[in-house]
């Protein structure tokens, strides 16, 4: 009996020093905040909160949600069902913009120059048609932020000198990295994340798709494309 192939098929937003890592071959894994949590921080939101029993505002504040990584992660992780196979493909947004004639994408992270009156639009703004990378995922793990070890810093695209000279020194250019990102309490507060190992096609998603799969699509993670 053939099986069937279920995809899942997830926008994923990268930094520019980050795709370039991943062009280099300097980058396999990626980590992702696992949860996310209710910023409703007006008198109105508290006033209706209190209205409808949904809790005290530090217990709405504080409430959290599972990410759309996480949710990847439990479904990547669950038994599949007899005769299933299942795939998970990110393709890759950055930031981009374009010329008219001969008309073709330029992307920020290659150097490439604009042309006059040109700018660059956010990543968020590329459509999955025009996306160049897809990260096929080879494995997700759950684990607090602190515990990346130096080898997996390196495998996130952080260099740190040879690791027999410099010991640590990748895990600790990543935490700077993080928390420039996250915010500079980021790192301290040790939230749990989801690993994601993958190998990188410079191709756009549609050529990785097999005829006959069932594609699960995704709407556009809010995330800070972390890398």
């Amino acid at each position: 009996m053939s099986r069937e192939v279920v995809i899942a098929v997830v926008p994923i937003l990268m930094r520019d020093e980050m795709v370039r890592a991943i062009l280099a071959g300097d980058k396999h894994q990626t980590r992702r905040p696992a949860w996310r949590y209710d910023k409703k921080k007006t008198r109105e939101a508290m006033a209706i909160g209190a209205i409808h029993g949904l809790g005290s505002p530090r217990e709405i504040m504080s409430r959290r949600y599972k990410t759309s990584w996480l949710m990847l992660h439990e479904w990547l992780s669950r038994p599949a069902l007899d005769g299933e196979e299942r795939r998970a493909l990110l393709w890759v947004r950055e930031a981009w913009s374009f010329q008219h004639l001969p008309r073709r994408l330029l992307w920020r992270a290659d150097g490439d120059k604009l042309p006059e009156g040109g700018r660059w639009y956010p990543s968020i703004h590329l459509k999955r048609s025009e996306s160049r990378l897809t990260l096929e995922v080879k494995e997700t793990r759950l684990q607090a932020l602190q515990d990346i070890s130096d080898e997996d810093a390196r495998a996130e695209g952080v260099k740190g000198g040879p690791p027999e000279f410099y010991p640590g020194a990748a895990r600790h250019f990543f935490e700077k990295l993080w928390g420039t990102i996250h915010g500079p309490r980021s790192w301290e507060e040790n939230p749990e994340v989801v690993p994601l190992t993958f190998r990188a096609h410079r191709a756009n998603v549609r050529s990785l798709i097999p005829d006959g799969a069932q594609i699960l699509t995704n709407a556009p993670i809010r995330d800070p494309g972390a890398g």
